[in-house]
């Protein structure tokens, strides 16, 4: 689980430079800053909703008392 809040962080963070930088470059998609900042936002989603199903399998088969931090996916 704490890798999932870890994970959740790194998304807010890039959520808020991706914002500032939209806002900066005036709203121009076509930049290569934001392009990339972008696709790094989508594979941090990716991995966060990866992980996250790995914790709700892990769950449904061992039970909530066991530990349910994920692996590397």
């Amino acid at each position: 689980m704490e890798e999932l809040q870890e994970q959740e962080l790194k998304i807010e963070d890039a959520r808020t430079r991706l914002g500032e930088l939209v806002l900066a470059k005036g709203f121009n998609m076509q930049d290569a800053e934001l392009i990339l900042l972008s696709d790094e936002m989508n594979r941090l989603i990716a991995d966060f909703e990866k992980a996250k199903q790995v914790c709700i399998m892990r769950r449904r088969l061992y039970g909530k008392t066991e530990d349910l931090t994920p692996t590397k996916v």
